[in-house]
């Protein structure tokens, strides 16, 4: 094939970066296999390397438009001054440069922009390329600040580009399809997609249709989450101060169960698995002036055959450390509750001891009232939380 020189060999040196050394270096070694085992490069532009033995960590590459160097590192890797000869690096990539779970801390967020602006943006010369690729992950992410940065051009790529018209028709259909009381709930909500397809698909657009057609991506945000689907299918996650959970389930207890308001499905008692959680504060009941004090919590839930998870009660207002154990007592002697579990970062060895101390109390005071079986069965077991909060409640969600 005939070749110009236009436009070939245009960079000495390119540097790839991922958020871990060992993502970079795969990304140089599929990099390097193409050089190697693509054989229409190498009849265009001959072998680019002298013997198939080439390092999985920086290599030259070699045609007759000269020599390229090719290196990869790890986020945050002291990098300033490398040169390939004379040369700084002519392209610098990165790719998936941020972690899905450190982009929702602060410290960490400001540690990697930190990084990128006092060490990366001096690596090159003024004429290097650079080209950062990745999904948005927080709104406060450094890929998400430099779309805001005026020196930078960027594109947002989104695999719903419109949303349907018809959203009413779209949400009877995820009713049916989400029903897991219908054993035919798919079937159903096919044949409801089929019968009007050309009005749920009215005004909608996608990036890719030939992967994921618009009704591909619906039952994909049902499956993840709308959270999730927003940030890695729209890049557009959602503000930390949004409501995370914005559809609620209700449900009537009546006496021939727990009955579910939207499909009128009963599910008898004698199904549930009952569970309960505490979450507590160092609060009192008259906090400091100027500080309304923490919230406690003492939640009972339960859970179906289904897995399908109840909030049955929820106790969550400013008391003291005793006013929560007694609140905890109160749930385990009205239900056998399976598993009670307690937060215990603060204060792990005080809380126990004192829950340990107020069970035998109770249970002396039973003793004395002419309850015949005096003990309280409580399974309980405590946990130190070490994530962050708000990750937490997205996982959650």
């Amino acid at each position: 094939f005939p070749v110009t020189i236009d436009g070939h060999g245009k960079e000495k040196y390119i540097t790839i970066f991922s958020n871990t050394e060992a993502q970079a270096l795969q990304k140089l070694k599929d990099i390097k296999n193409e050089l190697l085992e693509n054989e229409l490069l190498v009849n265009i532009y001959g072998p680019f390397f002298s013997s198939k033995k080439v390092s999985d960590k920086t290599f030259v590459a070699t045609s007759r438009f000269g020599q390229t160097m090719v290196s990869g590192f790890g986020v945050g890797t002291q990098v300033r001054g490398i040169r390939f000869g004379a040369d700084r690096p002519s392209k610098i990539i990165l790719d998936d440069v941020e972690h899905s779970e450190e982009v929702h801390s602060e410290l960490l967020r400001q540690k990697l922009e930190n990084w990128y602006k006092e060490d990366l943006t001096y690596l090159g010369a003024p004429d290097t390329n650079l080209h950062f690729i990745g999904t948005v992950l927080h709104p406060e992410s450094l890929l998400c600040n430099l779309l805001k940065n005026p020196n930078y051009s960027g594109k947002v790529y989104k695999s719903v580009i419109s949303w349907a018209e018809r959203e009413d028709l779209w949400q009877k259909w995820e009713e049916k399809y989400v029903n897991l009381s219908n054993l035919s709930r798919f079937d159903d909500a096919h044949d409801f997609y089929l019968n009007n397809e050309s009005q749920m698909l009215s005004g909608t657009k996608v990036l890719w249709p030939e992967k994921s057609s618009y009704l591909d991506l619906m039952k994909r945000k049902i499956e993840i989450g709308k959270t999730a689907f927003l940030k890695e299918d729209q890049n557009s996650p959602l503000p930390s101060q949004d409501a995370l959970f914005q559809k609620i389930h209700e449900f009537h207890i009546t006496e021939y169960g727990l009955q579910i308001i939207a499909t009128k499905e009963i599910i008898p008692m004698s199904h549930l698995r009952y569970y309960a959680a505490l979450d507590p504060s160092a609060g009192d009941d008259a906090p400091k002036k100027g500080s309304k004090g923490d919230y406690s919590c003492v939640l009972l839930g339960a859970q179906d055959l289904k897995g399908r998870v109840y909030i049955l009660e929820d106790i969550t207002k400013r008391m003291s450390p005793t006013k929560t154990i007694d609140a905890l007592f109160e749930f385990c002697e009205r239900q056998y509750i399976e598993k009670f579990a307690i937060e215990t970062n603060l204060f792990r060895n005080l809380l126990l001891p004192n829950i340990a101390t107020a069970k035998k109390q109770r249970e002396a005071e039973r003793k004395a009232a002419g309850f015949k079986n005096r003990g309280i069965k409580a399974n309980l077991y405590d946990i130190v939380n070490t994530e962050n909060k708000k990750k937490r409640i997205n996982t959650l969600s």
